[in-house]
């Protein structure tokens, strides 16, 4: 059910509505069809609507764990049922019990599915849903709607820290809720619009959420449209149609039809336009850039992300653990010189332990490239063609 505080989204509403329409069969003239289809901003961006598929698919991992529990007896505390062990009919899960709950393990995922006695619906937080994503998308046979979804939000496998300077009081890391710098943005989009409701789970002690009504009476249809068995016609429909034009731009490009290629990459200029003044928008909010939004920077690609990369590879910055991780990812010593900077300042500033982690993430990385380069990350990474000027306009001071 959708929480009171958190009111309908006259987008998604939108959304619901094209969902039908998405499954008809493409117009004959698909341009002039495309151009008669609600203009960019009218439904939610393609972050969003890719995430309900996924978050669908989720769910419905979760209630399958319930079911076994459910059928197993495995809350019943019975003398027959051992307090760990096996699940029966799938032995690729692994189970533990205490009194009144019980927890299942994925053996090959590392996935884990929690119940209680008395609990009807699963618990979910958006932690446990990266981690099924980042799992399942490794996996052969993955599902199109998890690869569509991870393909727009390629670090949601990044671990999110948020890093304060040794002189902050204790007080901050004993707070009840987590620090919101710590949920993806899309996350806090989905929370803002009602499609999920955010709790705090006071049984096992983490944020949780439900899924709105709304979004599993259209879970189907949501399935259908993502489902990747259509061909690059009928997909390039049913993306334009639910606002997907980043899905749509691709099909468009498979087609091979200049028009509808300029058409497509049109409006997917708009959505990465405005997925870059939410963003800018979140990092006033937050009082600076934290890991959300320098993930969310670096998913549209490191031109938008690399001066906010130098910026946070400093000692006591909230996203310094997180700007390292993504730096480990790179390919080529381009960030060669920044991280040797923040290795050596570490090594100044740092008297205790608390910094030991990001120390030997710094070690690691120059370690894979014993000789220094010649240039800078900075003048590696420039921003190229009209994107160049949206980037420097959420550029921090």
């Amino acid at each position: 059910m959708i929480h009171p505080c958190y009111p309908r989204d006259p987008r998604f509403q939108r959304l619901y509505r094209a969902l039908d329409r998405a499954l008809r069969k493409p117009p004959e003239n698909l341009a002039r069809g495309i151009k008669s289809l609600p203009p960019v901003g009218s439904l939610p961006t393609p972050w969003e609507t890719r995430a309900l598929p996924a978050l669908l698919e989720y769910r419905q991992r979760k209630l399958w764990g319930l079911e076994l529990i459910a059928k197993h007896g495995l809350l019943s505390a019975a003398p027959h049922v051992p307090a760990a062990g096996s699940v029966p009919s799938a032995p690729e899960l692994s189970y533990k019990t205490w009194p009144g709950r019980c927890e299942l393990r994925d053996e090959a995922t590392g996935e884990y599915s929690r119940a209680r006695v008395g609990q009807a619906v699963p618990f979910m937080s958006w932690d446990d849903f990266t981690s099924f994503v980042t799992a399942h998308k490794q996996q052969p046979g993955c599902s199109a709607p998890i690869l569509s979804f991870s393909e727009v939000e390629p670090s949601l496998d990044y671990e999110l820290s948020d890093d304060y300077p040794s002189s902050t009081p204790l007080e901050v890391w004993d707070r009840e809720e987590p620090e919101e710098g710590m949920i993806h943005l899309t996350a806090c989009d989905l929370g803002d619009a009602g499609v999920i409701t955010p709790t705090w789970n006071m049984q096992f002690g983490y944020p949780r959420f439900l899924i709105a009504d709304e979004v599993l009476q259209k879970g189907e249809t949501l399935g259908l449209v993502y489902a990747g068995t259509a061909g690059p016609r009928d997909r390039l429909w049913r993306m334009a149609c639910v606002g997907d034009w980043r899905g749509a731009d691709a099909a468009a490009l498979e087609l091979g039809n200049p028009a509808l290629v300029k058409l497509t990459q049109e409006r997917d200029a708009l959505c990465q336009e405005e997925r870059l003044g939410r963003i800018r928008d979140q990092i006033a909010r937050d009082g600076g850039l934290t890991p959300r939004t320098l993930v969310a920077l670096d998913d549209l690609g490191p031109e938008h992300s690399a001066a906010h990369l130098a910026k946070a590879l400093s000692p006591g910055h909230r996203a310094v653990r997180t700007a390292m991780r993504i730096v480990a990812r790179r390919h080529g010593p381009a960030w060669f010189e920044a991280v040797r900077k923040l290795r050596l300042r570490l090594g100044s500033v740092s008297e205790s332990h608390e910094d030991t982690d990001l120390v030997e993430a710094c070690e690691a990385f120059l370690a894979k490239w014993p000789t220094r380069p010649s240039h800078t990350a900075c003048q590696h990474t420039k921003a190229a063609g009209p994107w160049a000027r949206a980037g420097r306009a959420i550029e921090l001071g």
